[in-house]
């Protein structure tokens, strides 16, 4: 196979990938704000178990704090994702003890 085609090849391989991973981590941001919209907003608090009630206020720190770290990590998901590397070990390079 000529080189340009297999480079060409793995090129469009790592953008599906990348592209899986985006759709995936949108769909994981999606479920974890709407549940924030509606703990902040308070919409059926009247049928929320008295569980919820009382730990809204932590219940809402904690899916922001989800949200926020999944926002500021994706690229770094993504990339790890879509170009995996090699890890150097035994045997791989003899430079490293």
């Amino acid at each position: 196979m000529n080189r340009k085609l297999s480079t060409r090849m793995q090129l469009e391989e790592k953008r599906r990938v990348a592209q899986k991973t985006r759709r995936a981590l949108s769909l994981d941001l999606t479920c974890l704000i709407i549940p924030l919209i509606v703990l902040i907003s308070g919409v059926g608090q009247t049928f929320w178990p008295a569980w919820m009630v009382d730990y809204r206020t932590a219940l809402v720190a904690f899916l922001l704090v989800l949200v926020i770290f999944f926002a500021l990590m994706a690229p770094v998901i993504i990339e790890f994702s879509s170009d995996p590397r090699p890890l150097s070990g035994p045997g791989r390079n003899r430079t490293l003890p």
